[in-house]
């Protein structure tokens, strides 16, 4: 086992002994029964009506901050847009949005205050939710803001080309602030929980793939005081890149800043939201 890496203890199967009333529960309403609304800035939910209406040109977002997205660069029905699928409200594991490489979701206004404190001195976020890759050798944006280059002021969080997980913070000049690619490796065509979290004034940092953690030291060197070069993005990196493989998939994205999900808050999240996806 690398240092760094641990699997806790197996979580009981709650796609076997919870009730289906429990599983169907929004995404919010997980959130809350662990008492993790502190800090929290997103919650989408595609399996929640109130989320992903029939036909929606957005993604709502359902924490009560309004911080919708839109589905493709902006709202105009176009190729560049996820396709629903499942049924309005189903709450199930049908529900998703599937990608076919030309892709993404973008922020529908500028970015807010807390989307640009991600990539400075002292950002402290968290992030969890459940995804689909078709192909581990196509580099996949889960989110970010800096095309993946150094130069350009941002930060993203990526299924690299090589099949792990990995975040990186951009800054002026030819260095990153902070380049972490970590071991974990979801596997192709299956559903994986998959979490992020940066203290970076406490240097602690860990990448979460369904129950298994890998620690990192999370401290950003010189990083920029500036605003990111890109619009915030979901299932990309900024103007569009890094857009998923055709046949890959996104059931919901939920985001913290200000404070953080600790090892033991995203076991949890995990714990009881595993079953809705046969994890």
């Amino acid at each position: 086992m690398l240092e760094g890496q641990f699997t806790p203890a197996a979580q009981p199967q709650f796609e076997q002994i919870m009730p289906n009333f429990l599983r169907r529960r929004r995404m919010l309403q997980f959130v809350s029964q662990l008492g993790l609304l502190t800090g929290l800035k997103i919650c989408l939910d595609a399996a929640d009506g109130a989320s992903l209406p029939a036909g929606s040109s957005k993604w709502l977002d359902t924490s009560g901050n309004g911080f919708d997205f839109f589905r493709g660069a902006d709202g105009t029905a176009t190729t560049d847009d996820p396709t629903i699928n499942g049924t309005t409200n189903g709450r199930s594991s049908s529900e998703y949005f599937s990608f076919d490489g030309g892709d993404f979701f973008r922020y529908d206004t500028t970015n807010e205050v807390w989307m640009q404190n991600l990539h400075k001195d002292n950002a402290k976020f968290s992030y969890f939710g459940y995804n689909y890759f078709a192909n581990l050798a196509t580099a996949s944006g889960i989110f970010g803001d800096n095309v993946n280059a150094p130069g350009n002021i941002g930060c993203r969080f990526t299924l690299t080309a090589s099949g792990v997980l990995g975040f990186n913070v951009s800054k002026t000049g030819a260095s990153f602030a902070l380049d972490f690619n970590s071991t974990l490796s979801p596997s192709a065509n299956a559903w994986h929980a998959i979490g992020l979290s940066i203290d970076e004034a406490a240097t602690t940092g860990f990448m979460f793939l369904d129950g298994s953690v890998q620690t990192f030291t999370s401290t950003y060197t010189t990083p920029s005081a500036s605003n990111a070069s890109q619009t915030f993005e979901i299932a990309a990196r900024g103007s569009g890149d890094g857009k998923w493989a055709n046949g890959g998939r996104m059931a919901n994205f939920t985001m913290w800043e200000g404070a953080v999900l600790s090892q033991t808050d995203m076991a949890n999240l995990f714990t009881i939201t595993r079953g809705r996806y046969g994890i």
